[in-house]
Order: structure tokens, then C-alpha cells, then sequence
């Protein structure tokens, strides 16, 4: 643990205590602002909106915070996990997770849901843009900022703002200055969001294979904990975006809001009725 010391100075038995834990607390964490500040895993019935005890200030501010603990944290994280090797069993775990944040497992998710429930094939095309919406999204801000994967830098040395290169780098960062945001993850976050509206009750797995996703990223180098973080908030938001423009369509029990319908009382069947009497004849 030598190499968390800064300047002569090494953080509490507690921090320390909790870095050794890190990948998967601060994943957990982080989703955890995302579910319940922003109200991911409501009822598919209800609408799409900000909570109303709490302003979208204040939910930027948290995030804000979040984002400073992980950026803080960032090298010592990769520093504990460089070069050990998970078990086995959870490298698998992993890997399997890890296709629930690619364009393969989008596709083979929506793929499932059109065959296994066709009466969902209306909010399909939504649930695609939530998903790969996201990863656009997380796309387009590697091109405005450049950041080194951390199997691009040299751990033992660098400092946290030597890894960010500089803005507007587009495309000439190459695939290992684009570590920010985490692109899978946003897509993973993108794609948690839209089932969780079609499906609520399975709103806790998404969720879990969403964090497998971030977690999985940072295992293997690919990612800073606050990339995973950023890419998170990017999915969520750009998937709140595309529910929010006609959240009726994906909505299940959509007819439960519309004002009950009118109905006139049935007729009697022909045989209780009575006989109608035929007008007289005239003379």
C-alpha cells in the first residue's frame, strides 16, 4: 500500500480499509445515486420525472460530489488492482456481464424480447435508442475530451490531471486516450433504464448487470472508477431523454390514466323483449 502515499502522507487504516473494497463499492454507489435520486426502478406506470422533494440542483450537486471522491481515488483504485487476477469464477461473471454494455448484447436483447413478446414490438425502436443512444452520447464526449486508459499510463508515477491530455482531441487521441466516459457503461445504463420501464419488476437484475458492466471495465484497465461514473450518468440521462419525448408509447397500462369511457347499458337479448306492437292500419 506504499503506493497510496502522496508527499510522505498515507490515508487512514479506515481509507485504506475501504480502497481495498473499491471497484465494487464505488460501482454500487454510484448506480445507487443514479436509482434512487433519480427515481430508476418506479413503477412502468408512472411517469418518467424528477422526484418531487428533491430539485435537480441538488441532484447535480451529488453528483458533482461523486464525481470529486472518485476522480480522488482513480489512480490508487488501478494502482491495488494492477496485475492481480480475479478467481475464475468471477472473471466469468464478468465477461458474461460485460456483453449487457455492447452493441452484440443490445442486439440480442432486443432480438429476445421480439420473439418471446411480440406485444412489446411498439417500444423496441425506444429501448434501442436508450441503449445505443447512450453509447453515442459517451462517444461524442471522448471526442471533446481526451483522457489516458489507465493501461496507457504509467501507474507508479503519474498524477491524477496528467492523465486527462487535453480537449477537443476528436478522433487523434486514439482508442487509448478515449477512457472518458466509459461508453459501455453507458450503454449498459441506457439499456437498464429502458427494460426497467418494460419490465419494473426486473428492475434489480438490470441494475446488477449494469454495475457488472462498470466493474468489469475497471478489472480489466480499460476504465477510471469516475469514467464508469460519468458513463452511468451519460446512459441515464440520454435514456431519460428519449422516455421523456412520448412516454406514453413505451408505458405499460397507459389506458389506466384516460378518464373511464362511457358505456350505455346493454340491450335485453331479443327473446326478453317485448313484442312491439305493429301500428294500426288505417281504414
Amino acid at each position: 500500500m506504499s503506493n497510496l502515499a502522496v508527499g510522505g502522507w498515507r490515508p487512514p487504516a479506515i481509507a485504506r480499509q475501504a480502497t481495498s473494497h473499491a471497484p465494487s463499492l464505488l460501482l454500487a454507489s454510484g448506480f445507487g445515486v443514479i436509482t434512487r435520486g433519480f427515481n430508476i426502478g418506479r413503477s412502468a406506470t408512472e411517469p418518467l420525472r424528477l422526484g418531487r422533494r428533491s430539485s435537480l440542483l441538488v441532484r447535480l450537486v451529488v453528483v458533482a460530489t461523486a464525481l470529486a471522491l472518485l476522480l480522488a481515488i482513480d489512480l490508487p483504485v488501478e494502482r491495488m488492482i494492477a496485475g492481480r487476477r480475479l478467481p475464475g469464477f468471477f472473471r466469468d461473471l464478468l465477461a458474461a456481464a460485460e456483453v449487457f454494455g455492447n452493441g452484440f448484447g443490445v442486439a440480442l436483447v432486443l432480438i429476445t424480447i421480439a420473439t418471446l413478446d411480440p406485444g412489446r414490438l411498439r417500444p423496441i425502436g425506444r429501448l434501442a435508442a436508450c441503449a445505443f443512444g447512450g453509447g453515442l452520447a459517451a462517444d461524442i464526449v471522448k471526442l471533446l475530451i481526451a483522457r489516458d486508459r489507465p493501461r496507457a499510463v504509467d501507474l507508479a508515477s503519474a498524477h491524477l490531471w496528467e492523465t486527462f491530455t487535453g480537449l477537443f482531441p476528436f478522433a487523434s487521441a486514439g482508442s487509448n486516450g478515449q477512457s472518458f466516459p466509459s461508453a459501455h457503461t453507458a450503454t449498459a445504463a441506457g439499456l437498464a433504464v429502458g427494460l426497467t420501464m418494460l419490465y419494473p419488476r426486473g428492475r434489480w437484475l438490470f441494475a446488477a448487470l449494469a454495475v457488472g458492466v462498470g466493474v468489469q471495465r475497471i478489472m480489466v484497465a480499460a476504465h477510471f472508477p469516475s469514467d464508469v461514473f460519468v458513463g452511468a450518468v451519460v446512459g441515464y440521462g440520454t435514456a431519460s431523454g428519449v422516455l421523456a419525448l412520448q412516454f406514453d408509447a413505451i408505458r405499460p397500462g397507459r389506458r389506466a390514466h384516460l378518464p373511464p369511457r362511457r358505456e350505455e347499458p346493454d340491450a335485453e337479448p331479443a327473446h326478453l323483449q317485448a313484442p312491439c306492437e305493429e301500428p294500426a292500419k288505417a281504414a
